[in-house]
């Protein structure tokens, strides 16, 4: 009994062993036992007998389960963790006329589509105040907020360029124009070694005296 066990656990387990994946360029993914062609192409017979044929231009990768698990394991800790955001801005209130801004956010980020974030900017305001020696004079804001973002298409290796959405939300602590609550939508272009360069336009809105609204337009570095 000892000795029918143990042959066919090495069998299944040597059978695992010779189990392969062909990635197709497509996405497919092909599980069984794999026979390299002279052409370069594969034949695939998976575990139910069934056999596949695939021509060398229709593979994107030929590897096991256990080189993929370190693979989704080695992605998965790439896109996930710490994720830094530098930031500039220009844009218009309906208020008061043009304003700039500068900022950093510092984030973690959940998986490649969401991440989440403590963010600090210097930005003129729309608001003026008056000084006896030089009359009106810009005052400057610093908000600072909780940064959310969602990246539409971030989790998908094969997009290069991917629509956002995020939102600012905290409160001003120096200008005492209040409340901020600033969406905004864009695009970022990814490099995955480095970052991602992205793009978007802003509506800052300040709830404080008057409720202030600019629109702007932001771009920035993630890394």
């Amino acid at each position: 009994m000892c000795a029918v066990f143990c042959a066919v656990m090495f069998s299944f387990d040597a059978s695992a062993q010779d189990q392969e994946i062909v990635k197709l360029k497509d996405g497919t993914e092909i599980t069984g036992i794999i026979k390299r062609l002279p052409d370069g192409g594969v034949r695939v017979t998976d575990s139910n007998g069934d056999t596949f044929v695939f021509a060398a231009d229709e593979i994107a990768l030929i590897t096991n389960a256990e080189q993929k698990a370190k693979q989704e394991k080695a992605e998965k800790r790439k896109n996930s963790g710490y994720a830094g955001i530098v930031e500039a801005g220009v844009g218009y209130s309906l208020n008061y006329g043009p304003y700039f801004s500068v900022g950093m956010i510092n984030a973690y980020k959940f998986s490649p589509y969401f991440y989440i974030g403590v963010g600090v900017d210097f930005r003129t305001t729309s608001v003026w105040s008056f000084n006896d020696d030089v009359g009106y004079i810009q005052s400057f804001a610093v908000p600072i907020y909780l940064h959310l973002r969602y990246s539409m298409l971030g989790g998908r290796l094969k997009n290069k360029v991917s629509p956002f959405i995020a939102c600012n939300v905290g409160y001003d602590v120096a200008a005492n124009v209040g409340m901020l609550l600033e969406p905004y939508v864009g695009i970022e272009i990814k490099n995955l070694k480095k970052g991602a360069l992205w793009l978007a336009f802003d509506l800052p809105v300040y709830i404080g005296e008057g409720g202030l609204m600019d629109i702007g337009l932001k771009a920035g570095w993630s890394f």
